[in-house]
């Protein structure tokens, strides 16, 4: 017996390529895991709207990962930028535009006394992700 598992997904989507629900499209939130409250939403994702750059929180298929020191990485955005995010209170610290959109979770690591991130650029699946690449981007992190 041979079983074969397959998937396929679909989106709602308007004439224009957009998704069919108002923004932000992707967000991250903290989430206090004990009283359940959300302390806070912070969109994630720069589009061009009107020839103007704006964070509207675009559609995420990368990921997120933190640092003892409260910096939380994100990537996978359809702008195609890494992003550093202060665990606490959500506000942007740093992005860093990428040849492509991310496709998994940031990589943290030390090595000889420093920390670092990676990003893996390759532009994932998602419709909207015109540009590929096989780039990993790798940043040493000031405390």
């Amino acid at each position: 017996m041979k079983i074969v598992a397959d998937g396929a997904w679909i989106q709602f989507l308007t004439n224009d390529g957009l998704p069919a629900s108002n923004p932000p499209w992707g967000y991250i939130s903290k989430l206090d895991l004990v009283s359940g409250k959300i302390l806070w939403n912070a969109p994630v994702g720069n589009m061009n709207i009107g020839g103007k750059k704006t964070k509207i929180g675009t559609v995420t298929y990368g990921g997120l990962a933190t640092n003892s020191a409260g910096i939380l990485f994100s990537t996978g955005t359809e702008d195609s930028n890494a992003y550093a995010l202060d665990a606490d209170t959500g506000q942007e610290l740093w992005s860093y535009k990428m040849d492509a959109a991310g496709s998994a979770p940031p990589i943290i690591f030390n090595h000889n006394k420093k920390q670092y991130v990676s990003f893996i650029s390759t532009g994932g699946i998602y419709h909207n992700f015109k540009k590929k690449s096989s780039t990993i981007y790798t940043f040493t992190i000031s405390e």
